[in-house]
């Protein structure tokens, strides 16, 4: 945005399969901050920052005890010719503190979409440690 707005344009008015549902990142925060989900392209366009990523929100995503979570696994490549990859043996687990609902009510709250450490820590029903509490 807003270089691709006509693009995000077509996207909403070519919908095909029912509702479309989109996640919108700020380009210059971290850690979850002004990220939300939405199905409403105004209120996309009638945001104050224009400098977001707009990408489609998987409406389906694969759950685990009906949480969202993301599988991080850590590669170094270390030469392009030959190629070289080293995979990690450790990788990381993050897991949504709320469990994964469209309803329109919970659109807002990013304890359910998002998977982020620093947004989830903040909940009340947050259970576990954090990355820097591991020795």
């Amino acid at each position: 945005m807003p270089h691709e707005l006509t693009l995000l344009m077509k996207d909403s008015e070519n919908r095909r399969e029912g509702k479309r549902y989109y996640i919108c990142k700020p380009n210059a925060s971290s850690q979850g901050r002004g990220i939300y989900v939405t199905d409403n392209i105004q209120m996309i366009l009638g945001n104050k920052i224009t400098d977001v990523l707009v990408s489609e929100y998987v409406s389906n995503p694969l759950l685990i005890n009906g949480k969202k979570f993301d599988l991080r696994i850590y590669v170094a490549v270390t030469s392009i010719n030959p190629l070289r990859i080293y995979i990690y043996e450790d990788g990381l687990v993050r897991f949504a503190t709320e469990k994964f609902t469209l309803n329109r009510d919970q659109m807002s709250n990013n304890f359910v979409h998002l998977t982020n450490y620093s947004v989830n820590k903040k909940n009340e029903k947050f259970e576990g440690q954090g990355v820097s509490d591991y020795k």
